[in-house]
């Protein structure tokens, strides 16, 4: 086995257990098709969903390359969600899509965010027109009167509130979560600056959506989102959600990634005109849209994070879009 193939091994981890040629491209690999090809004919990795994922022999090889270079060991265990693959492509494309002007980025793929309360579907679509439903339902209204929202002014709350509401009712499940720290060097020395768990604090933030169709895929995630959502800002991080910690609004995104361009300019086309209804119970958020044909054509594109923003992505929403 040649030693360019041998270190392709060592892109399989627990975290990034599925690959494909394509992510393994992005995640640095040279030539990665023929490596993985050579690592498939012996035997290191096999066929898993629509990608590869290293077979009991090829964890114990890299186990050896791994002792060999210094690396720590990885307990990745026997099982791989395949469903983990479009999330690692969507949080690599993002990451090459800028030059991270002051900037540092990293990605879970995928993100598991606590619900409170779990309310399902959280939404109704009568008439194809979307109405969000779980602000008014009663376990969100406890909530809320247990852990009001703070806002900026007074002193203020302690940084969880979990022992008020009990343990949490759920999770839901991102494909990816994007994190863009713009002022990453003045917090490095704050010892809480990554003390939640998802490292979100002085974050922006990119929730995104793999695999979307339809208006019915956008409505049934933003319903949970929005559980989610709150979920941080009255109970898990009540202060530093919202804000960081000089007190600056960070900036959040819901992105809901299609596979053709096409999909999403129709999307697009049928949401665009309940901004309102769609942003209720999220902001301040953007709600917005991509294509993997886009987000493929995005090679460090853009100087900045806010560039991408503001120039590259289709938007339903934007933080000024007012609730009914």
């Amino acid at each position: 086995m040649s030693e360019a193939a041998e270190t392709l091994l060592l892109a399989f981890t627990a975290e990034s257990c599925v690959h494909d040629a394509e992510t393994l491209s992005l995640s640095g690999e040279e030539d990665a098709q023929n490596r993985l090809d050579e690592a498939a004919s012996l035997g290191f990795v096999r066929p898993h969903g629509l990608g590869w994922v290293l077979t009991d022999m090829g964890r114990r090889k890299r186990g050896e390359l791994a002792s060999e270079l210094g690396l720590p060991p990885e307990r990745s265990g026997n099982f791989c969600d395949p469903g983990r693959l479009e999330g690692l492509r969507i949080g690599l494309l993002l990451g090459r899509a800028t030059q991270k002007w002051q900037a540092l980025y990293e990605f879970k793929a995928p993100a598991e965010l606590p619900l409170a309360a779990l309310v399902t579907p959280g939404y109704s679509a009568k008439g194809g027109k979307y109405r969000v439903a779980w602000p008014s339902s009663l376990p969100w209204r406890r909530i809320a009167e247990l852990c009001p929202r703070w806002d900026g002014q007074g002193k203020p709350p302690v940084a969880s509130r979990w022992n008020r509401v009990g343990a949490p009712a759920g999770t839901m499940r991102l494909d990816a979560l994007g994190l863009f720290y713009s002022d990453h060097r003045h917090y490095s020395d704050r010892p809480h600056a990554r003390s939640d768990k998802l490292g979100m604090i002085n974050a922006e933030r990119i929730f995104a959506f793999a695999d979307i169709r339809s208006a019915e895929d956008v409505y049934s995630r933003l319903g949970l989102l929005g559980q989610a959502l709150a979920t941080q800002r009255l109970v898990e991080n009540p202060v530093y959600f919202d804000f960081d910690e000089d007190f600056y609004e960070p900036w959040n995104i819901a992105l809901f990634v299609t596979s053709r361009d096409e999909g999403a300019r129709g999307l697009a086309r049928i949401l665009q005109p309940q901004a309102s209804r769609l942003a209720e119970g999220l902001s301040p958020i953007m709600v917005s849209l991509v294509s993997l044909e886009t987000l493929r054509r995005y090679d460090r594109t853009f100087p900045s994070h806010y560039d991408l923003w503001g120039e590259g992505l289709i938007h339903v929403t934007d933080y000024d879009t007012p609730t009914n």
